[in-house]
């Protein structure tokens, strides 16, 4: 009995060692793939001269689809956002995410007026 108590127990800190291991190097490898993004993101936006227009940005991981994102908000465009990531050829590519709703905050009287001309 104490055999079997003890093979069992072995069996168990073995495992609870190899998933906390595969956790750990889950998160290193979405750290390591945060700051190569936005290392790659603020070079383009120094080269292009951008780097004093950011407003917010945050980086956006997916366990489930692997996909590292990293949004960008301007301060001369606060209902756009952008995000950055890397295509299949490890190229950095953006799409842009214009008028979102989810961060108007509009006064209640407020009525847009359009010129036809």
């Amino acid at each position: 009995m104490k055999k079997v108590l003890k093979i069992t127990l072995m069996i168990v800190i073995i495992l609870t060692i190899i998933i906390s291991l595969f956790c750990l190097d889950r998160y290193m490898y979405q750290k390591h793939k945060e700051e190569k993004i936005q290392q790659e993101v603020h070079q383009i936006f120094k080269q292009k001269g951008w780097e004093d227009k950011v407003k917010s940005e945050e980086n956006m991981f997916s366990y489930n689809t692997g996909y590292n994102y990293y949004e960008v908000v301007f301060k001369d465009e606060p209902y756009n956002v952008y995000q950055y990531y890397y295509d299949e050829d490890n190229k950095i590519v953006g799409d842009a995410f214009l008028n979102l709703p989810r961060n108007a905050k509009k006064p209640k009287n407020f009525k847009e007026s359009y010129d036809i001309k």
